[in-house]
């Protein structure tokens, strides 16, 4: 399983950006992305932003916010 976490996810401009990369990249499209902040509000406007990308790309990636690091940085069977 890949796992690819965002560090400073509520960082919603950088975040869209680098989501537009890894998901117009089929070989990524399957991947768990996990988002991370320290910011829970900037966190669950990037994770809202990562799930209507996601859907207008028809694709189902799984997606996590977390306020944890350890969480986003640790790979767990789905």
């Amino acid at each position: 399983m890949t796992k690819i976490t965002l560090i400073g996810a509520g960082s919603t401009v950088f975040a869209k950006n680098l989501l537009g990369d890894i998901l117009s990249t089929p070989e990524l499209q399957s991947v768990t992305i996990s988002l991370f902040d320290v910011d829970a509000q900037r966190l669950a406007l990037s994770e809202r932003v990562a799930e209507n990308m996601t859907a207008m790309l028809g694709i189902r990636p799984a997606i996590e916010a977390t306020l944890d690091r350890e969480r986003a940085l640790v790979i767990r069977p789905r």
